[in-house]
């Protein structure tokens, strides 16, 4: 067997390898979930890698230095870095593998949810927490406080959270890098308190536009939360949301339901799935961290 057959069969056992270990890895908690987000990425690295270096291949033709056994080590290096790179940060494919193996939306970006809000989608953004779990459970925790029995349900404003800052990881930030706390896109429209000014991605009139926006600068979370609820409780657009989750009050996942599907048709937001996801979201967040 020559040199490129053996180095062929040696990407194939890897390749293999990876896909055979993905249920296991999928069964072993969130580090081994991401553990096999990375391998996949790493095993696409090494064929992309491969494929340049085929289709290359036809410049080296004749040169004195190219041999098998060149391209063998040349092939067994470009699989080293393709593993070196994958663990040490990657190109960001291991994180949008990491959420299809979840069953997660990744975060998205977003088009007008109304005149007061949007979303930021430049790198000025940051997280708040240290992972999901803290997030989930920060925000849980003031939502309550905040929201009290105003009849928003918090599951669903943990589900807004986490779909509009994809689990806490892309909040606005100043230039200096002090965050916004800015949880739900909220844009400084006729808003009187701080602000940071960030470049945002809209659609608008069914095409993609994109423009420089003021959005909302808290001081807290607690803040955010209260200015969210302020909003659903204050605005005569939303006056359906309150009413149509009072009409099944005590029943968890009929409230978000109701919440859910009355954001999407007051026109909090214009993506056609916006309800379907918030609901989605919620069951996960309801199974798996127990919030309701």
């Amino acid at each position: 067997m020559d040199a490129r057959a053996v180095t062929d069969s040696a990407m194939a056992n890897i390749a293999y390898t990876d896909v055979a270990k993905l249920e296991q890895l999928k069964n072993g908690g969130d580090g081994a979930v991401r553990q096999a987000a990375e391998q996949f990425e790493s095993v696409f690295l090494g064929l992309w890698l491969k494929t340049m270096r085929e289709a290359g291949s036809v410049f080296s033709e004749g040169n004195y230095l190219s041999s098998q056994t060149v391209d063998m080590h040349q092939e067994m290096l470009d699989s080293q870095w393709a593993i070196h790179v994958s663990g040490s940060g990657g190109l960001g494919l291991a994180d949008v593998i990491e959420r299809q193996l979840r069953g997660e939306p990744a975060p998205i970006v977003r088009d007008t949810l109304a005149p007061s809000t949007g979303m930021a989608v430049d790198g000025r953004q940051q997280s708040v927490s240290e992972d999901r779990t803290s997030f989930v459970t920060d925000v849980a925790n003031i939502a309550r406080q905040v929201i009290g029995s105003s009849g928003i349900p918090v599951l669903g404003v943990v589900a807004q959270a986490v779909l509009e800052t994809g689990w806490g990881q892309h909040v606005p930030h100043d230039a200096g890098g002090n965050s916004s706390n800015n949880l739900f896109g909220m844009k400084a429209l006729g808003w009187s308190g701080p602000s940071v000014q960030l470049p945002t991605r809209e659609h608008e009139f069914g095409q993609w536009v994109e423009r420089r926006e003021a959005f909302r600068a808290y001081d807290s979370i607690a803040e955010s939360i209260g200015d969210l609820r302020d909003l659903l409780l204050g605005n005569a657009r939303y006056a359906a949301v309150a009413e149509k989750v009072s009409d099944v009050a005590g029943d968890v996942a009929k409230e978000v339901a109701a919440f859910a599907d009355a954001l999407q048709e007051s026109g909090y937001a214009t993506d056609p799935q916006y309800a379907e996801k918030l609901k989605n979201i919620a069951a996960s967040l309801s199974s798996r961290y127990g919030v309701e």
